[in-house]
């Protein structure tokens, strides 16, 4: 989905960032045996970063993604994690997703997917 939009920063200090944006766009959808979906799009999201120490990093977000044509089929994204440093340049985080599709393509499959991700991180 391309898409342009505008962003602000609500708070933005050395400890603490949370912002929110939002814009327009295009949608297309491809679903295996259904035919391209395409709309205009708008989007709306919420950024949030903290140190909770020196070497902790707690981080959440949640963004949404409507399609124009019809209002009531969007796509929601929420994620929650903490990222702590392990050594200089070695960081671990571990996240939790959420993805909410209001109107997914088929009955049969369900609205809602969520993981649990750990991830080692190299800074260079």
């Amino acid at each position: 989905a391309p898409i342009g939009g505008i962003g602000y920063k609500i708070i933005a200090t050395d400890e603490t960032t949370l912002s929110v944006s939002g814009g327009a766009g295009g949608f297309f959808e491809k679903n295996t045996g259904l035919p391209l979906k395409k709309s205009a799009s708008l989007n709306a999201g919420q950024n949030l970063s903290h140190k909770l120490s020196p070497t902790a990093t707690l981080t959440e977000s949640i963004n949404t993604l409507w399609k124009t044509n019809d209002l009531d089929d969007y796509l929601t994204n929420f994620s929650v994690g903490i990222t702590t440093t392990l050594y200089k340049k070695l960081e671990l985080k571990v996240e939790f997703l959420d993805s909410y599709k209001s109107k997914p393509p088929n009955p049969t499959i369900k609205k809602n997917d969520t993981a649990f991700l750990t991830t080692f991180l190299l800074k260079y």
